[in-house]
């Protein structure tokens, strides 16, 4: 209540989230929708492992930030 009082609204802030860019598209595309080969060539490639969201935080991501016939175009080729 203090906290929504101190900022004058009742509305919760949004979280920040990760979500899907054009080049994680892009390693989609290649990997024909495989999210798994996807989350490991992320892993592969990234500095520190702790950057890189958990393989359930990309399947989420995808699955709300894709629209559904999209994925399924990829794993078609």
């Amino acid at each position: 209540m203090e906290k929504a009082q101190d900022l004058g609204t009742a509305d919760l802030t949004e979280r920040p989230r990760f979500t899907i860019t054009d080049e994680i598209r892009v390693k989609l595309a290649y990997h024909h929708g495989n999210i798994k080969a996807v989350h490991q060539e992320i892993l592969d490639e990234a500095d520190d492992e702790r950057d890189v969201p958990s393989l359930s935080t990309l399947h989420r991501a995808i699955k709300r930030d894709l629209p559904q016939g999209d994925l399924a175009g990829l794993r078609a080729g």
